[in-house]
């Protein structure tokens, strides 16, 4: 048996039969006793049993007549007719009592509410009787939720369920509280009755009895069950209702107990209790609610998807071909080898389920045009034009346009199997409820974004209306003015958890008001950065904030530890780092991430069109990495090789239950492993000598244990992604169709050397501490395999395909820096591995942008001339990033040689789009950018 609400308890192991037939014998005695007193008894004397213990009132109350008007339309024989009103009134009572928290006390208070008012009272008779059944069905409710939590016990139980629900009876009506004297009898009728007692203790413990014998042959999992064992107690309870209530009606009558009909009665009511138990379990179980309602928003999409399949819906926002002939001249076109195609394609359409192809027709696709007077005169021979903003057009180009009556950016989609599809929007509406094919191409060229990062505060977060602090104010306007005039697009800002968050379940959104109001203003978008990181102990950082102070007791608690470092990294120093909630942890704090995420979301709904991108904190300094170069440790910054960040309990707890999941038990995991079977299964007890030796390449213990490190950080980055998308790009999101972005670092030392075009590989040791890559796999020094980053990228692509309506952008650091940065010592090739990751992010389709790493860094043109190498202008030796966010601001604007390479990208991006010009390469004297110094 189990609470009605929470955990499970352990129900009684022994089993008394003997008792419980003892009970019901007693119980039997005691009813023919009564029978055969009120046989000989005065009249006297029987009118004063009947005042003492009230009997149920005659008449129809309003809730069995609101079922028999339903009942009566298919049941005509009158007896089953009144069999059934009664059962699914029991039925809706029950569930109301074991319904969840605030549910059940409405349900309880309205239920017995309407069984107690009747139809044939007067309005006032029925109010008061609707407001005393229903405090009758509250206080059974909580008297239900205490005894069921409080008592372990079976008969006991029973015994005051019993006794709560007959005293119910006799204090809430309006004949008992008329006459005190009379109440005070039946309670004490009622109260103390050992044969009742003996009767309800017996079928309690007979319900568990079966319920433990149940579960002990099914292992103990039953118990683990709260909807079974709840449904046992509300049968029990049935049983008890039902058994009490014929007894005494054929008591009444003065006949012989018949206890085959007894029986029978209890049996039916105990059936209709348990399943009434279970439905009011299972209607306010918050799961089910969230179930329900994915199951009916996909109702509604299936629907509106025959709807438009079936030709109800007009203008579609996608249309999707199959390839006939082409097939080159489409693989030219997407990859940028050409600017313009024209392919014969077939339209498939659905109908109800069916699909129906259309009869051939030619399709021309041009990218970089936005009117007229731009397009290309083949386009004239073609059935079908799939160009950028068809508003632009006219005439016969308009007609024959793929969306002739839509206005804005056009994609085109390709996929493996000659299928492309053409969508229009801002947001392409093919991701909305369609599985993608392949990776879109916006037919514009370009979608390059230039974005500036904020200060970390402006004057001070935590007053925002400072009069003191209005000079930072105003100069933080000025920088936006001169940001805006030069063509930034957006400015992203930190959206501190240590800010906003101050207690569980209270938010403070007052700083952030004035400063998104403030961007706005100005004509720029936000890009707010849901910073769960601290602010403070890293490179460049001029302010602390930390995490709030109560999450760590909060987590510790939610994971069932003392330890106030329980949900901490704990490095092979021994030192727990506070700046960001350890991964093994995740899980736990999913909850509090997905607090700030919808409360984000519901305060800010309003600023949902000023709004770019809405960024993701996947660890510290926001990036998806472990911190293993970060000042918690000792010599382990910057360019050493870090510090394993995996020893902590919650993480040796997991690499345990990863070696058992992988090889079945721990002996197993140590025998694979060559160590002693005494030995502990943990993290290297000496992180050094496990590198120095080679044992995290050349032992299988060691490949398991990076595998395992770096899997618990792409299963962290799956998690945080899939909450951010459930809420901001669900179906009715008001951020649904923003962008949801999240950064991964550039941890560029120790990578290698160039020796010419070759790459000499380092010891890659700060990427493996970090948690980036792994040893496991052998790509390293494959170029197709993403040299290490394919397992973290698809973290990206993973959360980009689940059909959301959001797309996800990756966004990837030290754009600007050269390969041999610091010499030759230092290993490093910041260059060549932004271009691994961008090349990897192609393959695999997933949107990538930039940003450069450090702010000093903006005076110099070759760091510029690396990050303009870098984005992608459209042709096929451009590079593959879609966008930068520079940092910071101020340093941008205040720096004339900054402002003036910002003014030339933001230029050239404007030109390629509204022509079709090839870009103008760099200038001769500008070095290549893996030599630029």
């Amino acid at each position: 048996m189990t609470q009605l609400e929470g955990g499970s308890r352990e129900p009684r192991t022994e089993s008394n039969t003997a008792l419980a037939l003892a009970a019901v014998e007693l119980r039997k005695q005691a009813a023919e006793a009564l029978a055969e007193k009120k046989e000989n008894a005065p009249a006297e004397a029987a009118a004063e049993a009947a005042s003492a213990s009230p009997m149920p009132r005659p008449g129809k109350s309003l809730l069995n007549a609101g079922i028999d008007s339903v009942s009566s339309l298919v049941i005509k024989d009158d007896k089953s007719r009144e069999t059934f009103n009664h059962l699914s009134g029991e039925f809706l009572k029950t569930a109301a009592l074991f319904a969840r928290r605030k549910t059940g006390f409405v349900g309880a208070f309205l239920a017995y509410g309407l069984d107690q008012a009747k139809v044939e009272s007067t309005g006032a008779e029925r109010l008061q009787d609707f407001l005393l059944g229903g405090v009758k069905g509250s206080a059974l409710k909580g008297t239900f939720s205490l005894v069921a939590s409080s008592f372990k016990f079976a008969p006991t139980k029973g015994i005051l369920i019993g006794i709560a629900s007959r005293d119910a009876e006799v204090i809430f009506n309006r004949q008992s509280l008329a006459d005190p004297s009379k109440m005070a009898a039946g309670l004490k009728a009622e109260t103390l009755n050992p044969q009742a007692w003996l009767f309800d203790g017996a079928v309690f413990l007979a319900g568990e009895g079966m319920f433990s014998g149940i579960n002990k042959a099914m292992g103990g999992r039953l118990v683990k069950n709260e909807l079974a064992a709840g449904m046992v107690m509300g049968g029990s309870f049935g049983v008890v209702n039902g058994g009490t209530a014929e007894i005494v009606r054929q008591a009444g009558t003065g006949k012989p107990i018949d206890w085959g009909n007894v029986a029978y009665h209890a049996a039916l009511e105990g059936g209709v209790g348990s399943l009434g138990a279970g439905f009011g379990m299972k209607v306010s179980d918050p799961k089910f609610h969230q179930s329900l309602g994915g199951n009916v928003r996909r109702l509604k999409e299936t629907g509106a998807r025959l709807l438009e399949e079936g030709g109800f819906k007009h203008d579609p926002l996608t249309r999707e071909f199959v390839l006939v002939g082409g097939k080159e001249r489409l693989d030219a076109f997407s990859s940028s080898r050409s600017e313009s195609t024209m392919v014969n394609v077939r339209e498939l359409t659905r109908k109800f389920g069916f699909k129906r192809l259309g009869e051939t027709k030619q399709l021309y696709v041009q990218r970089n045009t936005d009117g007229q007077e731009s397009i290309r005169p083949s386009a004239l021979q073609a059935d079908l034009i799939a160009t950028c903003y068809p508003e632009t057009l006219t005439g016969k180009l308009r007609s024959n346009h793929v969306f002739p009556n839509g206005r804005g950016p056009v994609w085109l989609e390709v996929g493996d199997q000659g299928h492309l599809r053409v969508s229009i929007g801002e947001t392409p509406y093919l991701r909305r409820r369609i599985t993608p094919l392949g990776r879109l191409v916006r037919l514009d060229g370009h979608e390059i974004t230039m974005n500036v990062m904020g200060p970390l505060e402006v004057g001070n977060s935590r007053n925002p209306d400072d009069p003191n602090l209005r000079p930072a104010w105003e100069a933080f306007e000025r920088d936006l003015a001169e940001a805006k005039r030069i063509g930034v697009d957006a400015v992203s800002t930190d959206v501190w958890w240590g800010v906003i968050h101050p207690r569980p379940g209270k938010f403070n959104w007052s700083y952030y008001d004035r400063l998104s109001q403030t961007i706005m203003r100005h004509g720029l978008k936000w890009v707010p950065i849901l910073s769960f990181h601290q602010a403070g102990g890293n490179v460049g950082d001029n302010t602390y904030i930390p995490v709030p102070a109560w999450v760590w007791n909060k987590m510790a608690m939610r994971l069932g530890s003392s330890n106030p470092d329980a949900a901490k990294f704990v490095s092979e120093q021994g030192n727990a780092s506070h700046e960001y909630i350890s991964f093994w942890a995740t899980k736990a704090a999913l909850p509090y991430y997905r607090a700030v995420m919808r409360s984000f979301q519901i305060h800010f709904a309003d600023k949902a069109p000023g709004i770019a991108e809405i960024n993701i904190s996947l660890g510290p300094s926001g990036e998806l990495r472990y911190p293993s170069y970060n000042s918690h440790d000792k010599n382990s910054s910057y360019p050493t090789r870090g510090a394993l960040q995996a020893y902590s309990e919650l993480a040796r707890q997991s690499f345990r239950e990863f070696a058992i999941k992988k090889y079945g038990d721990e002996a197993k995991a140590r025998e694979a492993w060559g160590v002693a079977q005494d030995a502990q299964i943990n993290p290297p007890s000496d992180a050094t000598a496990f590198f120095e030796r080679g044992d995290h390449f050349n032992t299988k213990y060691g490949r398991d244990f990076i595998d395992w490190y770096h899997q618990s950080l792409t299963t962290h980055g799956r998690l945080m992604l899939g909450t951010a998308l459930d809420v901001f790009a669900s179906k009715g999101a008001p951020f649904a169709g923003i962008d949801v972005g999240a950064k991964i670092p550039g941890v560029h030392w120790r990578v290698g050397t160039r020796e010419g075009d070759k790459v000499v590989l380092g010891d890659r040791l700060a990427e493996l501490n970090a948690g980036l890559i792994t040893t496991s796999r052998g790509d390293w020094n494959s170029d197709a395999d993403g040299r290490g980053y394919r397992s973290l990228l698809s973290v990206f692509k993973d959360a980009d395909s689940r059909g959301a309506l959001s797309r996800v952008v990756a966004h990837f650091t030290a754009l600007e820096m050269a390969d041999g940065h610091e010499g030759p010592s230092v290993k490093s090739l910041p260059y060549t591995l932004a271009k691994w990751v961008g090349e990897e992010s192609r393959r695999q389709g997933v949107m990538l942008k930039g940003e450069n790493a450090l702010a000093w860094t903006l005076p110099d043109h070759g760091a510029w001339d690396r990050m303009m190498s870098h984005l992608y202008w459209g042709n096929p030796d451009s590079g593959h990033y879609y966008g930068l966010t520079l940092l910071r601001m101020s340093d941008v604007i205040n720096n004339q040689v900054a402002k003036a390479r910002l003014i030339e990208i933001v230029n050239k991006i404007k030109a390629a789009q509204k022509t079709d010009a090839t870009p103008t390469p760099p200038p001769a004297d500008v070095p290549p950018p893996e030599k630029a110094a």
